[in-house]
């Protein structure tokens, strides 16, 4: 009787062990430009000395290949689409375009000449939750209108290359963005920044600037 007891016992913990087997969680896919894509904040002057602070979206393009991305640049500064339009508090049109841009996976640099920017119907602010228009859909009230060229020179990304507020470390970004714009006009800024991790700490000097420079 206790040898039948045992073997019904063994059988169940045997039946126990094949329904609680372990699966293997696939690694999530990477695009061909992993190491470029998501979302950057930067600190970007310009000619006259003047700081912003810019968001910088960037993903792979349709094909998903391993030397092209697209890339969306936007100034949080609201004061650009007020001069242009005279909008009124709480009412914004933030200057943003994208285009496409080459890409060397090899060394991690970036880079295009004179391409086609257009402005994007909407755009975020990565702190305030906020979406709004961009100026150039505020002057052509059209949906993906060229705003004119861009240019991209000294392309660079650096892994885990700064120390954040929060004890994390993030990759670096920095280039220079040339513009031959139909609204704005020419314009050089230098950008220089780092990913964005999600955690405040991390980029308290962004948030900060923005709370203290704009009138949001």
């Amino acid at each position: 009787m206790k040898r039948i007891k045992y073997l019904v016992f063994a059988a169940c913990v045997l039946a126990g062990i094949a329904s609680c087997e372990t699966y293997k969680v696939q690694d999530p896919e990477m695009t061909a430009v992993s190491e470029f894509d998501g979302k950057w904040v930067c600190f970007g002057v310009d000619e006259a000395g003047d700081t912003a602070v810019y968001f910088i979206e960037i993903t792979n393009d349709t094909y998903n290949s391993s030397d092209k991305l697209w890339m969306t640049v936007v100034n949080n500064d609201p004061g650009v689409g007020n001069a242009l339009f005279g909008a009124p508090y709480g009412y914004y049109y933030l200057d943003a375009i994208r285009f496409k841009v080459n890409c060397n996976n090899s060394n991690l640099t970036f880079q295009c000449d004179s391409t086609e920017a257009i402005a994007p119907y909407l755009v975020n602010n990565e702190y305030l939750g906020q979406t709004y228009y961009t100026i150039g859909y505020g002057a052509f009230d059209e949906k993906n209108c060229v705003m004119g060229k861009a240019l991209v020179e000294g392309g660079k990304v650096t892994p885990n290359a700064i120390a954040t507020g929060g004890n994390q470390k993030a990759s670096a970004i920095e280039f220079a963005l040339s513009r031959n714009d139909v609204i704005l006009g020419k314009s050089v800024v230098e950008m220089k920044g780092m990913k964005i991790t999600g955690w405040y700490d991390d980029m308290a000097e962004y948030v900060d600037f923005m709370y203290e420079n704009y009138p949001w």
